[in-house]
């Protein structure tokens, strides 16, 4: 028997839902927001590190700074740190200033990292020099766009004191980078 009612949401409470099923079904990790994909081997949800897990992240990051913005949750300011301190991560670990990384995989951990990069080449997946994590290279514009927006809604909405000036130094750090290689991201093997 289905019975189809309604039932009226208010956009908190819609937000609630899916918040709460990004925590219950696993798809938060490091910061990072991320799809599951079912595996048939052995018969289970796993996660996907993808081509654009810093670029899906940072709609969640301006999610959380626009409740912040309306409500003053106190968990949504805290997500939006940590999801910022994420996202600035991810240039971090790149080794080259201002070039964002996509995605960043803990080695060793469960799941699978992305096969594929951008234009349909194969997936560019950089060891760090401790050899705890790797992070994908070919960064695209839309991920780029991706840090410009979120770091924005960050700085305007969230940001106090000391976080304003490293939301303000991320934002410089990526629009440097692409000025001074002209105006194009520049990876590892220094090609756009």
């Amino acid at each position: 028997l289905g019975i189809i009612e309604y039932e009226p949401y208010t956009l908190l409470k819609k937000a609630a839902f899916y918040e709460r099923h990004l925590e219950e079904w696993g798809q938060k990790r490091l910061g990072f927001t991320h799809k599951l994909e079912w595996n048939s081997d052995t018969n289970e949800w796993v996660r996907e590190v993808s081509d654009n897990d810093v670029g899906w992240s940072t709609h969640y990051l301006a999610a959380q700074c626009f409740k912040y913005a309306v409500t003053g949750d106190k968990q949504a300011r805290a997500e939006a740190v940590n999801f910022f301190d994420t996202m600035k991560w991810s240039e971090e670990i790149s080794s080259i200033d201002g070039y964002p990384a996509r995605s960043i995989w803990a080695v060793g951990e469960r799941g699978h990292q992305a096969q594929h990069g951008s234009g349909g080449l194969p997936a560019e997946w950089h060891v760090t020099d401790d050899g705890k994590w790797q992070w994908k290279g070919d960064t695209s514009s839309d991920e780029t766009d991706a840090h410009c927006y979120a770091v924005a809604i960050f700085h305007d909405l969230v940001a106090k004191g000391e976080e304003k000036e490293r939301a303000e130094e991320h934002f410089s750090r990526i629009a440097s980078h692409i000025i001074d290689n002209g105006w194009v991201l520049r990876d590892v093997d220094g090609k756009p």
